[in-house]
């Protein structure tokens, strides 16, 4: 979050990648997938519902103020997750269209899905830099506060900057400029396209 992952899978597009964005998947599970919606319905209960679909700031503000249905929501989603980033792949694989398929996924790591993988790119910021990009576009203090806050608590749940580069195969520091980035991820395309 605000590390600069999805400028990155944005020009890995224009390379030639295929991208799979894990936060779109989820939130067409949550919406879509009538058992997973059940499931939820009974663990959080029926106020998470609104006309047929998860109501995700309200699973949000249940889930990430109690760690044990954190851990019970994500033990519903993550496998449906999997499930379809196994299947996008292989239909990909089949058309042959794409240099290589990459996933943005925040918890990959965290989460255990890492050896699901050939490679694993951790793009991390230093404080400063996540915070001058968390004010861009914000029209009052308190709309900032409300993104440090959401911030906060959604990396209480991931690991530092620090731990994702120690456990992935590659590291970019994204505390430049965007033209940095995409000089260091231009170096990178060749790795991606040939796994070792």
């Amino acid at each position: 979050m605000y590390s600069g992952k999805t400028t990155a899978c944005k020009f890995l597009e224009s390379l030639g990648a295929y991208l799979l964005y894990s936060d779109n998947v989820v939130h067409h599970i949550l919406n879509y997938n009538t058992q997973c919606q059940a499931k939820l319905r009974h663990l959080l209960g029926s106020e998470i519902i609104v006309d047929g679909k998860c109501d995700r700031p309200k699973v949000a503000d249940i889930i990430f103020s109690n760690y044990d249905l954190l851990e019970a929501t994500e033990k519903i989603i993550h496998p449906l997750l999997l499930e379809e980033i196994t299947k996008q792949y292989e239909i990909l694989k089949q058309s042959n269209k794409y240099s290589c398929f990459c996933v943005e996924m925040p918890l990959v790591q965290e989460i255990g899905f890492s050896s699901y993988f050939d490679t694993v790119v951790a793009i991390s910021s230093n404080e400063e830099s996540i915070t001058e990009r968390m004010s861009h576009g914000t029209k009052s203090q308190k709309e900032f506060e409300k993104r440090q806050k959401d911030y906060r608590r959604r990396m209480h749940r991931q690991y530092s900057g620090a731990e994702k580069a120690q456990s992935a195969e590659i590291n970019i520091n994204n505390n430049g400029s965007i033209e940095e980035l995409k000089t260091e991820l231009l170096e990178l395309w060749p790795h991606l396209i040939t796994p070792s």
